[in-house]
């Protein structure tokens, strides 16, 4: 399944989620109804009333109906608003997570960010942060986000203690491919949802406190789901001697009614979160092996975890449970599961299983930090097989680009992309440590990254840094050197990590300037390379915060506006000597579908109308943006002599307008 086809899923599933959810709603309305009914009913047979109520009463359904629907929708409309605001980190700060500092020295945090950044690159996603949940000493993991520029990666305390490198990587593998495949953005969005629902347990727990004189906590017992706390104690009150009947009877009505209220709602919750989410499992652990190549890996770490247990103990975990790797409740009803049995996960993985668990680790005593030690450096940089210049030779990429292996390749995980990611970060590290040890290193190599290599251009760069960023003004010029050895792919690998590290260098109110100040550097020579606005677009994501809406609904004439200006400036950079740019744009766009097939050149193609033009194509939905990059693919191949550098500007576009561009190489896939 590829990318495109995994988010067309994930929205049908998205669809069936609706569904659970209406059907949930109705049912909850018709119990409660039935509940009020029930009351209706024990209470004329007590009270000998003359007149017998109605069976139904739409009155009393219309009363029901206006009181539990508009609860539950302001309750996962507020939930989803809230979520939305800080994206995937709101949801592991929710379960007390801490963010990781990407240039941790801590042996562990090393480990698991290598680990995280070595995923990122070889699937070309956004670098996500990362979060540790101190306090759980359960092996466990998640994903959280709504897209994939707000995404964030959440371990335990008890993952980081007991699994090794291929364990760790194999976990965090499975994390991935949900970020690929949109899980992830389904399970927070079902996480609002049942927020909504769930609100029903947290009434019916504070009206039970209030009745019964108990404390109303409002604490998640068993296997509850927890929302924060409700109600307070009252004293005094539970004395029925010379009370009126009616209020005793009133009271019991209430203290029944509010009880099925939490029940059912807690019911609907989980089995809502066991209908979406069992399934995704299988997959996730299937495409972790494939992307790994060591079934060992996650096998392991589902066997470890068999041992020493993967419960989350945060109050939050229930209403984020579907969302984690492994089992994070204590005790579950089979067909409310979130997760399949873990003796079957194993077995899928591991055939040969004797259905022996491995034994927790002994607690790592604490080490002083030590500086992560790359390996030698065998090879220049570059892809493999490839020349230090960036150049294939035999017309390999020209070849790969006739095939389509650039459509094929977003948004997957390969073993070979996997071995490329890491042999780059440790060739980064090891040429350029210096940018690694310290986050506040992250805005002079992003400016860097940026400097153009003539003289004239140069100095006018320089003169916007001396005037608006003068800090960093003396630190640029004299890093340009030590990256010129770069090619464009590992320009874009260090830009993507670099960028990941902003928001811990740079305080919110010094992020706006930074950003103009990137915008002055790119256009200091009065024109921007669609490379050039793609790596803005990358950091401009990397630093406002939160989650954008969602694809947006837009005329097909801005969309094909968009698709022209960035498809004529691309003409114009791949332009062989004689051809005219329209004719490459109706060629290309000719096979395309629906609208995009008829692309013509346009004139505008300066800043304002290239940022325009990145800002719409990444909010329309993922299908539009497929067609659009396998316009760009035929257009980097009219010439018949595509480089790397064509290539690795194919994949800044597609990370431009938000589609992952895995690292591609000449070779065919596996």
């Amino acid at each position: 399944m590829d990318f495109f086809e995994a988010q067309d899923r994930a929205h049908a599933r998205t669809k069936l989620l609706v569904f659970y959810f209406g059907l949930a709603v109705i049912l909850i309305v018709t119990a409660i109804y039935l509940a009020v009914t029930a009351g209706v009913y024990f209470y004329h047979f007590k009270a000998n009333t003359k007149v017998a109520p109605e069976l139904f009463s739409g009155l009393r359904l219309a009363w029901t109906t206006g009181l539990v629907v508009p609860m539950i929708a302001l309750g996962s409309i507020w939930r989803i608003t809230q979520l939305r605001r800080k994206g995937g980190a709101g949801v592991a700060e929710a379960m007390g997570g801490r963010r990781i500092n990407p240039s941790t020295k801590r042996p562990q945090e090393r480990q698991l960010m290598n680990i995280v950044e070595e995923m990122a690159i070889a699937s070309g996603t956004p670098m996500p942060a990362v979060y540790l949940l101190d306090d759980e000493g359960g092996i466990n993991a998640f994903a959280a986000g709504f897209e994939l520029n707000d995404a964030v990666v959440g371990v335990t305390r008890g993952a980081l203690e007991q699994l090794d490198r291929d364990e760790l990587q194999g976990v965090i593998a499975h994390e991935f491919s949900h970020i690929l495949n949109g899980d992830m953005g389904l399970s927070t969005k079902l996480s609002g949802w049942i927020f909504g629902i769930v609100m029903l347990t947290v009434l019916g727990r504070g009206f039970k406190a209030l009745i019964s004189g108990g404390s109303g906590s409002g604490r998640r017992s068993g296997g509850g789901v927890y929302v924060g706390g409700v109600g307070r104690s009252r004293g005094g009150g539970g004395d029925s001697k010379g009370g009126a009947g009616a209020l005793i009877l009133a009271i019991i009505i209430v203290a029944v009614l509010i009880t099925i209220i939490g029940f059912i709602g807690e019911f609907f919750a989980r089995l809502i979160q066991a209908a979406v989410s069992r399934q995704r499992e299988y997959l996730a652990d299937a495409s972790a092996v494939q992307f790994t190549r060591s079934p060992k890996g996650i096998g392991n770490a589902l066997r470890r975890i068999g041992g020493g247990g993967s419960r989350v103990s945060h109050p939050q975990a229930s209403e984020f449970a579907h969302a984690f790797f492994s089992k994070a409740l204590r005790s579950e009803v089979s067909f409310l599961a979130t997760h399949p049995p873990l003796p079957k996960r194993i077995r899928r993985i591991l055939s040969n299983w004797k259905g022996d668990y491995l034994e927790p680790r002994p607690r790592p005593k604490a080490k002083r930090a030590k500086p992560d030690k790359p390996k030698p450096r065998k090879h220049a940089f570059g892809m493999p097989a490839i020349g230090p210049d960036g150049q294939a030779g035999g017309g390999q990429f020209q070849q790969m680009l006739t095939a389509g292996l650039f459509m094929k390749c977003l948004g997957t995980l390969r073993e070979q992309g996997r071995a490329y990611a890491r042999q780059t970060r440790e060739k980064l590290q090891e040429a350029l440590p210096q940018l690694f040890e310290h986050a506040d290193q992250s805005p002079i190599a992003v400016l860097a990254l940026l400097y153009q290599k003539e003289e004239s251009v140069a100095s006018l760069q320089r003169k916007q840094l001396d005037e608006h960023l003068p800090d960093f003004a003396a630190e640029v010029p004299a890093l340009v050197d030590a990256l010129r050895p770069l090619g464009r792919s590992e320009r874009l690998v260090l830009l993507e990590m670099m960028a990941a590290r902003l928001p811990e260098a740079l305080p919110e109110p010094e992020r706006e300037e930074f950003i103009a100040c990137i915008e002055r550097l790119a256009q200091a020579d009065r024109k921007v390379s669609p490379f050039e606005m793609a790596c803005l677009q990358i950091v401009r994501r990397h630093l406002q915060e939160g989650s954008s809406a969602e694809p947006a609904k837009q005329d097909a004439e801005g969309i094909i506006l968009a698709a022209c200006t960035l498809a004529t400036r691309l003409a114009m950079e791949t332009e062989l000597e004689g051809a005219r740019t329209p004719g490459i744009l109706q060629s290309a766009s000719r096979q395309a579908p629906y609208f995009m097939n008829q692309l013509g050149a346009v004139e505008a193609t300066d800043y304002e109308a290239m940022e325009k033009a990145f800002a719409v194509l990444a909010r329309t939905p993922f299908g539009i943006r497929r067609q659009f990059l396998g316009i760009c693919e035929r257009i980097i191949a009219a010439d018949e002599m595509a480089s790397q550098n064509e290539v690795e500007l194919l994949r800044a576009i597609a990370m431009g307008i938000g589609v992952p561009a895995a690292p591609i190489f000449p070779e065919a896939p596996a």
